[in-house]
């Protein structure tokens, strides 16, 4: 930090980043291995947006499933003499 004249290891720095992200964006980038901040952060950004890419195409399939059923006519009653 800075502000308060502290340096940090490359290590730490990263470790603080990660601490501050979602635990599906964490989960993602442990299994990586990066070399210095940059590299973690432009990576957070990739896998934030693929998420953002899943979530949307989910909302989306089930969105146009529910609309499907609505559309669909009512069964018809079956009479039995």
């Amino acid at each position: 930090m800075t502000c308060a004249d502290i340096r940090e290891d490359s290590e730490t720095k990263i470790l603080r980043f990660l601490s501050g992200l979602s635990k599906e964006i964490q989960y993602e980038l442990k299994l990586r291995h990066f070399v210095d901040l940059e590299e973690a952060i432009h990576f957070a950004v990739k896998i934030e947006k693929h998420l953002k890419q899943e979530t949307s195409r989910d909302l989306l399939l089930h969105d146009r499933a529910l609309l499907k059923n609505m559309l669909r006519p009512p069964p018809q009653p079956q009479f039995v003499l």
